[in-house]
């Protein structure tokens, strides 16, 4: 099963977070996990990640905390993930290290490979700022999900 790791969903609810406090104003990691119920420890290090990617600033001192760097509109879910998670890959022949045994006679390498890198396009599509959205926008302009179930 494909899903968002803990760690990667922290951090699109607390980049979410942030977009939705007023202009230039910062908040606190205890402050997020109170307010989002998420676990302070877990979310200290995934904002500590985000501000080592530059998506994010830590403001020190006593009135410190993070804000935005970008507009949500200008951060990606696949550069969140790859920040957070690594990089993106369905199996293990999907990265470079190639360390599979079956990889000289396998008969689903290409068809992995045509899955993984459409899934990846359509990742890197959606901007953060389409999760503030009732529905996902894709940038690629898909009227519908079926449209874009017709291109994979």
């Amino acid at each position: 099963m494909i899903k968002l790791p803990r760690k990667v969903e922290y951090g699109l609810i607390s980049l979410i977070h942030m977009a939705e406090l007023a202009p230039g104003a910062v908040t606190t990691a205890r402050e997020m996990a109170e307010q989002c119920h998420l676990p302070q420890e877990l979310l200290g290090k995934v904002l500590q990640a985000l501000t080592k990617a530059q998506l994010i600033s830590s403001i020190q001192g006593v009135k410190g905390g993070y804000r935005l760097r970008r507009q949500l509109a200008d951060i990606g879910l696949g550069e969140v993930i790859e920040v957070l998670d690594g990089p993106m890959q369905l199996a293990r022949c999907s990265c470079d290290s190639h360390t599979c045994e079956q990889e000289n006679s396998c008969n689903i390498q290409e068809p992995v490979y045509h899955f993984q890198d459409q899934l990846t396009r359509l990742i890197c599509s959606l901007s953060i700022a389409s999760f503030q959205q009732k529905a996902v926008i894709l940038q690629n302009n898909y009227e519908s999900w079926e449209a874009l179930d017709k291109t994979l």
